[in-house]
């Protein structure tokens, strides 16, 4: 990995670009050293297409080109529909996944998650960057 051939990472989102997603965001950006792609593209206020299969499109697309897709505990909770559908789709695409704990006490990894993921971490930048070198498989 460097500048001429950085990380493509999707990042479940659910549809937000706050909170925990933007957390996330930062911490890779703040990585030293480190050259990623953001794969992931949450639109805001398009989460009532997710019925209609226009947005499951989106993900599929979102993921396909990523080399790791990293999942958070708190997102899936809010919106577990959509958190199960981006698992499922990283799954069928043979994604690596990382799943960052939640960053509240005494909330547990969701079942698919903890199953479905090479990795379960807290969020921290310095675990996270260690995981996706760990798990990604590049396609270059």
């Amino acid at each position: 990995m460097d500048k001429q051939h950085p990380y493509n990472i999707f990042i479940g989102h659910a549809w937000h670009h706050r909170g925990v997603y933007g957390r996330v965001l930062q911490m890779l950006y703040d990585a030293p050293y480190f050259y990623w792609k953001n794969c992931s593209n949450p639109h805001k206020g398009v989460y009532g297409l997710f019925i209609s299969g226009i947005l499951k499109k989106k993900i599929v697309d979102q993921i396909a080109p990523a080399n790791i897709v990293i999942m958070s505990t708190d997102v899936y909770n809010e919106k577990p529909d959509w958190g199960s559908f981006e698992i499922r789709e990283a799954v069928r695409q043979g994604k690596p996944i990382i799943t960052l704990e939640s960053h509240e006490k005494n909330v547990a990894v969701p079942e698919v998650l903890a199953e479905n993921s090479n990795v379960v971490i807290p969020i921290n930048e310095f675990r996270l960057v260690a995981a996706i070198n760990d798990h990604v498989r590049l396609t270059v």
